[in-house]
């Protein structure tokens, strides 16, 4: 059988395994992720980015941190002042920062919520109203991962 060949039996029990060989490749697997890990990790934080999240950009449902780098959700409208950069439907809030080349990385603490979404962006995106093209992830604009329940969902 060829290296990329897959076996055709139907039934698994027909299938041989050299138990041997097969726990060496797990073990040798293992260890390679193991010594691999810290070198992705090293190379992902390489582009790590700070957030500052944009308090003028936030829901009036969403309470932004002083220091911009948290956002909570309240089922209190806050009496925030009305800016055009503002989202007014969709609970959404937009970072200082943008980006339009290079790599980025970010680590995002959600705790243990059952439901939340992490977006990217266009700083073009429509913020009033309830149209489609309002919602991040629901066309080709922006981008988003969802988890809700225990699912992931990813959306362009």
């Amino acid at each position: 059988m060829a290296v990329l060949e897959l076996p055709t039996a139907k039934d698994p029990g027909l299938v041989k395994l050299d138990e041997a060989k097969a726990l060496g490749l797990a073990n040798n697997l293992l260890l390679f992720i193991r010594y691999q890990t810290p070198t992705a990790k090293r190379l992902l934080k390489s582009y790590s980015t700070e957030l500052i999240l944009d308090p003028t950009t936030a829901h009036p449902k969403l309470i932004i941190t002083s220091a911009g780098d948290c956002a909570t959700y309240t089922d209190v409208w806050q009496d925030v002042p009305e800016h055009e950069g503002r989202f007014d439907t969709t609970l959404n809030v937009l970072s200082v920062q943008s980006w339009n080349s290079g790599h980025h990385y970010w680590e995002v603490d959600v705790g243990d919520k059952i439901y939340w979404e992490l977006d990217h962006t266009y700083t073009s995106i429509p913020r009033k109203g309830q149209k489609e093209d309002c919602w991040l992830g629901r066309h080709s604009e922006s981008w988003s991962l969802e988890y809700f329940d225990g699912d992931y969902t990813a959306r362009h």
